[in-house]
Order: C-alpha cells, then sequence, then structure tokens
C-alpha cells in the first residue's frame, strides 16, 4: 500500500480541499455526552457541517453521495430531537408522564440514528474515501498502521463502538422509569436514582467520546493533507459538475428551497412557562438565506432579504419584549391589571406588526418560487409537437402554482391566528384561549407541510428538465 502524502497542502488553485475542511469542526459537536435528551452542542449542527464539507465531494463518488444524503437525514432526526427537549419540558405533559416521554425520544432518536450512520452515513464516508483513492488516485484513506493495519477500518469500527455506546448512555438511564411502572410493592424502584445513572453515563461517555474524537481528528487532518485525492476529486468534479450547467442549477434549486422549507419548520411557537422556546427569529434567518440563494433566479431577490431581515429584527424584539413583559405580569392580568394593560399594549401591536410582515416575506417567497418555476422546471422530450410542449409545460406549471398559491394562503393564516393569540390568551377561563395556541401550532404545522411538499414537487420538476444536462 502507499503512504499518505502529508507533506502538501490540499491541492493547487481554485480546489481548497473542495471544502473539506468543514469536517474538522463537526466532531466537536458529536463527541460530547447528553444529560438525558439534553445535547448542549447539538449534535444536527455537526451533521450539517459535514453535508456542508461533502457538498462538492458528494458528485465525485456515489458512496460519497449517499454518506451526504445519510447526514442529511442525520440532520433532520438530530434537529427534530432538540425540539423534542422543549416539547417534553412544556405543558403538554404532566411531571409523572415526562420521564416516559424522555425515555420514548431518547430510545426513538437513538435507534434511528444508528439505522442511518450504519446504512449510509459514517459507513458510506469510510467506504467512499476508500473506493475513491483506489479508483481515482490518493493514499491517505489506505495509509497502514504502526502494526501493518489500514488506519481506515480500525476508525470506522472505533466510530461504530462510540456512536453505539453514545446511544445507549443516553438511553439506559432512562430505561430506570420503566421500574417505577408496576404494581408490585416489593419492586426495587431504580428511578430513585436516576441522576447517578446519568452522571454515570455522561463519565464513561465522555471517555468514549474522547478517545473517539482525537482519533477521528487525527484521521481527518491526514485526508485534507492528501494532495493526490483532492487533486483527482477536483478533476472529476470539474468534469461531472463545472462542465454541466444543469447539474450547477439543480444544486442550487435545492439548497435555496431547502432553507426556505427550514425557515417554516421554525414557525410554530412551542411555550413552555408562558415562553416561546423556537424564536421566531430564526425563521426570519433563514428566509434571508434563502433569498440570498434565489439570486440567481430572480432579480428581485434584495427586496426578499430586506422584508425577512426586518422580520427578523421586530420578531427579535417581541420575542425579548414577551420575555421581559413576563417578568413582570402573567397573561390573564392584562384584562384586571392597569399597568400590566399599558405594558401588554405597547407590546402587542408590535406582534401584529410582525405577523404582518411575515406575511409579507411569505408571499415574497411564494413569488420567487413561482418565478423558479416558470424558467427552471418542466421537461418535454423534444420529439414531441410544439403545441403539446406548450400545453404540457403549462399544466406543470398550473399544478406548482396551485401549489405555492395554497402555501402563500395557509402562511397569510398562520399570520392571522397567532396574531390573534397574543391578545386572546388575556381571558382567563375561555375555552377558545386554551386551546389557541394549539390551533396556531397546527396552521404553523400545515404551512411547513405545505411548503415542503411545494418544494418536493419543484425539486422533481426541476430535475427532470435539467436530467440530461
Amino acid at each position: 500500500m502507499r503512504r499518505a502524502d502529508v507533506s502538501g497542502g490540499a491541492g493547487r488553485g481554485g480546489m481548497k480541499a473542495l471544502s473539506f475542511g468543514l469536517m474538522l469542526a463537526a466532531p466537536f459537536f458529536l463527541f460530547n455526552p447528553e444529560y438525558s435528551i439534553i445535547d448542549p452542542l447539538p449534535d444536527f449542527i455537526g451533521y450539517i457541517l459535514i453535508v456542508l464539507a461533502l457538498r462538492k465531494l458528494r458528485d465525485v463518488d456515489s458512496h460519497l453521495e449517499a454518506a451526504a444524503s445519510g447526514f442529511e437525514k442525520l440532520a433532520l432526526v438530530t434537529g427534530v430531537k432538540f425540539l423534542a427537549v422543549f416539547f417534553s419540558f412544556s405543558s403538554w405533559l404532566t411531571e409523572s408522564e415526562r420521564p416516559t416521554a424522555m425515555l420514548l425520544i431518547a430510545f426513538i432518536s437513538g435507534a434511528v440514528e444508528l439505522i442511518l450512520i450504519f446504512t449510509s452515513g459514517w459507513n458510506s464516508f469510510f467506504e467512499g474515501l476508500v473506493s475513491f483513492s483506489e479508483r481515482e488516485g490518493g493514499s491517505a484513506a489506505l495509509v497502514k498502521g504502526r502494526r501493518g493495519r489500514e488506519i481506515t477500518p480500525a476508525v470506522r469500527r472505533l466510530t461504530f463502538v462510540f456512536v453505539s455506546l453514545k446511544a445507549a448512555f443516553a438511553t439506559l438511564p432512562e430505561m430506570s422509569v420503566l421500574s417505577s411502572h408496576t404494581y408490585d410493592d416489593t419492586a426495587f424502584n431504580f428511578y430513585e436514582y436516576i441522576e447517578l445513572f446519568r452522571v454515570l453515563a455522561i463519565f464513561f461517555g465522555l471517555i468514549a467520546g474522547t478517545v473517539w474524537l482525537v482519533a477521528m481528528l487525527r484521521y481527518l487532518r491526514l485526508i485534507k493533507k492528501d494532495a493526490e485525492f483532492f487533486e483527482a476529486a477536483w478533476r472529476v468534479y470539474s468534469e461531472n459538475v463545472l462542465g454541466r450547467e444543469g447539474t450547477v442549477i439543480r444544486r442550487r434549486i435545492r439548497w435555496a428551497l431547502t432553507a426556505a422549507v427550514a425557515a417554516f419548520l421554525f414557525t410554530p411557537d412551542l411555550y413552555v412557562d408562558g415562553y416561546n422556546v423556537i424564536p421566531d427569529a430564526l425563521a426570519g434567518l433563514l428566509l434571508v438565506l434563502a433569498f440570498v440563494l434565489l439570486r440567481r433566479f430572480w432579480k428581485k431577490w434584495v427586496r426578499g432579504v430586506v422584508i425577512s431581515s426586518v422580520y427578523t429584527a421586530v420578531s427579535a424584539f417581541t420575542w425579548y419584549g414577551r420575555y421581559s413583559f413576563h417578568q413582570h405580569y402573567t397573561d390573564i392580568l392584562v384584562q384586571r391589571d392597569s399597568a400590566a394593560w399599558e405594558a401588554f399594549w405597547r407590546l402587542y401591536p408590535a406582534e401584529i406588526l410582525a405577523e404582518v410582515i411575515f406575511a409579507a416575506a411569505a408571499l415574497t417567497l411564494i413569488s420567487a418560487l413561482t418565478r423558479l418555476v416558470r424558467d427552471h422546471c418542466g421537461y418535454v422530450g423534444a420529439n414531441a409537437s410544439e403545441a403539446f410542449r406548450e400545453s404540457r409545460l403549462s399544466a406543470i406549471r398550473k399544478s406548482l402554482d396551485l401549489r405555492l398559491r395554497l402555501t402563500g394562503a395557509i402562511a397569510v393564516l398562520t399570520a392571522g391566528v397567532c396574531a390573534v393569540y397574543g391578545y386572546i390568551i388575556t381571558f382567563k377561563g375561555l375555552i377558545v384561549g386554551e386551546i389557541w395556541w394549539m390551533i396556531c401550532f397546527a396552521v404553523s404545522l400545515a404551512l411547513f407541510v405545505s411548503m415542503l411538499a411545494s418544494a418536493r414537487a419543484i425539486t422533481v420538476e426541476s430535475d427532470s428538465k435539467y436530467m440530461l444536462d
């Protein structure tokens, strides 16, 4: 076997290791153990960094493409888990229900993560490095250690051991709650020692994580210094992507739609002790990103950036204002106390304004996507008649336009329902007021689902248009 060339840089010219350097930051978000289901360094950030690091390398090898796809799913799963933490501490659950919910979240998320890691994720990542190096060039992934064994299989085995232990250490302490659900008075209740179990899990998990972190960083640095590997990767990338305009367009459309869908994912409000733990400003920032990514498809993208930026600022102000309001008053005091009434009406108009601006940003996004559909969606065979082509393309665009209009209508409805919520909860004993936040959550979730469906439909049609390019 060849030994890795660790003396050179990452490659020449514009290659710059194809953004692989981002991989070096990812392990710092993945190595740490979890306290029950609470992750102080969220895993989804680490997986997003990996996806960004592989955004070009995924085009040079099928295994690396599978790895990137697996890490995208892992980012989604761990992102949902991150939000589920807030759900577990919300008013939806009682104190007696919370331990079981935490066990359920830890077990399901851990199982899904392991499936994705073993079937794609890290497994495909290591396979991709080896297969590409053997086929195109590169030696770091094939280098042998001091004992004559290849390093890549050893790091892969260590990774599988680590992720398995991490999932086990997060789940096993929570399983002690099962001992409290028994009708046998003589049974021992292990849940009384849950804090001890969690501390032990963190202690051993930190040891395993540190060992993996050191090994993974050394391995990734070795790969990053393999000039031959990245020269070959750049050559294949240039042939497969840079020389094919359609591939570039499809990739940009996917990124823009991903940002748009993610923005609407953060629109539902989840309240814990009266506070919204999912600030709407996050949705605003993602909308800004979506418009920036759409700049090559829509000339008025700056308008969307400005509206979304204003929404981000106003929603951040109202979020902090609501927090400050609850430091002194409760919602039901608004209708009973003059000071609370005045404080409320200093804040509530800004909340209404934020919802109006959100609706404007959403409709602006719909306009941008409508233009994208008109220019970059739909494929009809070249042998078809001109009349058939026009009819078919018109039908495709009308179908996508209808989806987008529905999404826009739900966005306006969401803004209206959420704007009313701030006032209706001030009435004590009003049944509608007590369930209104659930209505807001349901409508916001419908908005996310509608945007997701629209994005998938647009992606299919844009891929169809450029499938031969």
